[in-house]
Formats: structure tokens, C-alpha cells, sequence
């Protein structure tokens, strides 16, 4: 058994030879990829898994946590039969957990200030407190589902990065092994929509078979934009890193814009809007204040049954298919067939959650439940759901499927990652440390925003992100404590 992120007993492995180890691998998952999407034989997509298995009791574990960050924007979504996976990404977040685990019980090899950190403390809490939902879910086969992929999705983000990522050159790292991939495939997106004429029809499936649709694409772009911007000031001016950076920054936010895709578009405006929140120390001002707009909003809506003022006309409410300006039109005048579907099922979380408030119907059970509750005043043409989509809001969803006790830790969750990293930014001394740091909070910010209008964090590009984002803050919060009095 290795310790993770140590050379086997044998021998290390000299960095030439893991850097071309590592390229050659990084060539064998496209190339499988490639054999996998051209024969239609998903089998093929794991073959890179397989070796890693190889690689965990032959060389440096590190090489497979460096292949899992590159795979986060190089996978595809299988089906094999009624298994769905994204592939090779999340076998490797199961290798990734595997590591963890055995370094942990066998080695104890750990940092504890890691793991004693309020962040990891609140997920530990989280995923304790999960099997009650468990316990009490509607249909237990799903939710176990869930916590099981749960389990991995943070061994993978959280963890792993915190062990693998341990000082400035290792962050300057996982960015590179993230922008690299994503560039390239910014570019080739942009030349395949020019040869669409950039039409708003053909935006929704431009990006695939990486990511699923335009949105996930768009959210992955913009929450790694902010990381983008800053990384530049890593470089000096004038050198060709500094200028192939910016160049990224300008690419992504084109890609964004050709995204079609409204609640990305707001978010970069959130995200410049937050990075002054955060520069003048109002994060906690912005929480209340947040806070409550929420609960009024909702009490607005609520009392006398106010929300049924906004149902929607059937035959009206459209998707303009090919025409942006007539889409945007719809959306404020509140007759676009998307943003009233999210009403529709809104509304349907709300009811379920009266009925089940603590505990709610069991995690992963939204889609089978739903329509037991919804109001058919807000029914829209799309309302059939064939692609078995859930509330198009992730804290609404954590009340419908988890209760006050999941949306409660989740929420504390963020309030403290905002709260502290705030307070952290201004305590740290490095200007390098400032900048990884800004950039991980925007892109938390970015998440979260999205996760208003989605509930993407389920999906192994942004939840992959969502993780790795928390285990980068405190990584650079216990960096920065070697030169600045530590945060209480």
C-alpha cells in the first residue's frame, strides 16, 4: 500500500520520467475518449482507469489526482444500460477515495490542521448527519445512490486536493493542468459555432461531448474565469504566460457570451459586483441583507397566495428557438417556457417541503415525487420532463429532498466559507496568496449563484469544482498563516 502522495518503497520515480509518464497517459485518455465516441463502446472511455489501478501500486499516487484534475473538463457522460457515469473522471474519484481512505487508516497520513479546519469540520458533520435522511428517504436504493457518490465526489475534491496541494507551485500547477484543456477546447467550441453562424439554436449542444449542454459549459467557464483573471498577476508583465492567460480570459468570456446562456451572464456581473464585497470587508453586510430580501420575497409571494398572480398563459409561454432577442424579451415579461417551468417545479418543491420540512422525501428522490405537488396553473409545454431534471434550484432541492437539517448545514456551510475567507484575504501577506485566494472565492461565488437558477453541484464538472474550490481556501488560509497570525 502506498502513502498517498509519496514514491512506492522501491524507488521514487525522477520527475523526467513521471512528466512523460504523465503525457503519455494524459495522450491515452483522449485517444480512448476518441476510440470510445467514434465505435460507440463506452468500455473503452475506462481503459485509463484501469492502468491508474496499475499506476496506485506502481508508481507516485500523485499521478493519479494530476489525471483526475484533467479529466474534470476531458470526460463524457455513459450510459451503459441503465448505469450513467461520467468517464474517466469519476472511477478516478472512486481510485481517489480508495487512496485517501487506505493513507488514512494505514499510514496516518494526514495534516491535521487540515482536518481539524471548520470547513472539513461542517462536511464531516454533513455527511454524518446524511444517513438519517437516509433512513427516512422514500426510496432508500436512490439516496443511497447518492450519498455513495457524495462520499467520492468529496474524497476527490476536498480531500485529495488537500493532501496533494501543500504550497504555491502545486496551485500554479492545477491551475495550468485546468486552463490548458479548457482553453483548447474554448477554441475549437468558437470555430465550430462560427461554422453555425454563432446561431442561438445550435448553442445548447455546441459543447459536447465534454460537457452535457450549454449550460453546465457556461457555468464551468464562468466559475473558472475569476481564477483566470488573477493568475495573471502570477507572471510578470510581457511574458508569454501573462499574455496566454489573458488571452484565456478574453476566449472565455466570448465563449460565455456565445453561450446564450442568461444566468452565466449575471453571474460575471455578480462576480466583479462580490470581488468589491470582498475588498471593502461587507460579505457580512451582503449575508443579512441577502438573508433578508430572501425571507420578504417569500413572505410577499406566500401571503394570499400571491405566487398564482404569476402563472403563465399555456399557449404564450414558448421557447423562441433561433431568435435571442424574442427570448430575452419573454424572460422579463415573463412568458419564456424555461424560466416558467422553474416556477412550475418551484412551486411543486415548496409543497413537497410543507409536507416533510425536517427530514424531507430522501435525497435523490425530487423526480419521482414531484408531480404529486405541483399546481397545474403554472403547467408549461415542457412540463413532461423527459429528461428527468429536478427543482433548477439547489437549496429548494436540499429542503424538498433533505429538510431543514441537510439545507441548514449546506447553507452554514457557505455563510462560513464567505465569511472567514473574507476575513482571510485581508490578513494574508503574499500578493500570489491574495490573488489564488480571490479567484477561489469569486468562483464560489459563482457556483452558488448558479445554484439558484440550477442544481449543477451534482454534476462532476461543477461539483468537482465546488469541492476543490473549499479545499484550495484552506490550503491557502494555512499557507498564509507562516507569515500572518493565524485566523480564529
Amino acid at each position: 500500500m502506498l502513502k498517498i502522495g509519496r514514491p512506492v518503497p522501491q524507488g521514487s520515480v525522477s520527475p523526467p520520467v513521471q512528466l512523460l509518464l504523465f503525457y503519455t497517459f494524459g495522450l491515452l485518455t483522449l485517444g480512448s475518449l476518441g476510440v470510445a465516441l467514434r465505435f460507440e463502446q463506452p468500455a473503452f472511455a475506462l481503459l485509463p482507469v484501469a492502468l491508474l489501478s496499475v499506476a496506485f501500486v506502481l508508481f507516485d499516487t500523485r499521478l493519479i489526482y494530476l489525471t483526475y484534475l484533467v479529466t474534470i473538463v476531458c470526460s463524457i457522460q455513459l450510459e451503459i444500460g441503465s448505469f450513467t457515469t461520467d468517464a474517466p473522471v469519476e472511477p478516478l474519484m472512486v481510485v481517489l477515495m480508495g487512496v485517501v481512505i487506505a493513507s488514512f487508516l494505514l499510514y496516518r497520513d494526514y495534516d491535521s490542521a487540515f482536518i481539524r479546519h471548520p470547513y472539513v469540520v461542517l462536511l464531516l458533520f454533513y455527511l454524518a448527519i446524511l444517513p438519517l435522511n437516509l433512513a427516512f428517504s422514500v426510496d432508500t436504493f436512490l439516496s443511497i445512490k447518492y450519498y455513495l457518490a457524495k462520499l467520492w465526489y468529496i474524497a476527490a475534491g476536498v480531500f485529495a486536493t488537500g493532501y496533494f496541494i501543500r504550497n504555491f507551485r502545486d496551485i500554479r500547477q492545477w491551475f495550468w493542468l485546468l486552463f490548458v484543456p479548457l482553453f483548447l477546447w474554448a477554441g475549437w467550441i468558437v470555430v465550430k459555432h462560427a461554422l453555425e453562424k454563432f446561431s442561438f439554436e445550435a448553442a445548447n449542444l455546441i459543447a459536447r461531448p465534454l460537457f452535457y449542454n450549454h449550460v453546465i459549459w457556461s457555468t464551468f467557464l464562468a466559475l473558472f474565469i475569476p481564477v483566470t483573471f488573477f493568475a495573471r498577476t502570477w507572471y510578470p508583465k510581457g511574458s508569454w504566460q501573462r499574455r496566454l492567460i489573458g488571452a484565456g480570459v478574453l476566449l472565455f468570456l466570448l465563449t460565455i457570451i456565445l453561450s446564450y446562456t442568461r444566468a452565466s451572464w449575471l453571474a460575471v456581473v455578480t462576480m466583479a459586483l462580490f470581488y468589491w464585497v470582498v475588498r471593502w470587508r461587507l460579505t457580512q453586510l451582503a449575508m443579512v441583507g441577502l438573508t433578508f430580501a430572501t425571507i420578504a420575497g417569500l413572505g410577499f409571494m406566500i401571503s394570499s397566495n400571491r405566487y398564482l398572480d404569476y402563472a403563465p398563459e399555456y399557449e404564450r409561454t414558448i421557447f423562441h428557438q433561433g431568435d435571442l432577442a424574442k427570448h430575452l424579451e419573454a424572460t422579463y415579461s415573463l412568458e419564456d417556457v424555461s424560466g416558467m417551468e422553474r416556477v412550475y417545479r418551484w412551486v411543486a418543491g415548496v409543497r413537497m417541503f410543507q409536507e416533510r420540512p425536517i427530514l424531507g422525501f430522501g435525497p435523490n428522490t425530487f423526480y419521482p415525487d414531484y408531480k404529486r405537488f405541483v399546481v397545474n396553473r403554472f403547467r408549461t409545454y415542457v412540463s413532461d420532463n423527459p429528461e428527468h431534471s429536478t427543482t433548477h434550484n439547489y437549496f429548494l432541492m436540499l429542503l424538498c429532498e433533505q429538510g431543514i437539517v441537510g439545507f441548514t448545514f449546506f447553507s452554514a456551510l457557505c455563510i462560513v466559507v464567505l465569511l472567514r475567507t473574507t476575513r482571510v484575504y485581508h490578513q494574508l501577506t503574499s500578493p500570489n496568496l491574495k490573488a489564488a485566494l480571490m479567484g477561489c472565492i469569486l468562483g464560489f461565488v459563482s457556483i452558488l449563484f448558479h445554484l439558484l437558477l440550477n442544481d449543477l453541484i451534482e454534476t462532476n464538472n461543477i461539483g468537482s469544482m465546488f469541492y476543490i474550490f473549499i479545499a484550495l481556501m484552506i490550503r491557502i488560509e494555512l499557507m498564509g498563516r507562516r507569515s500572518a497570525s493565524p485566523v480564529s
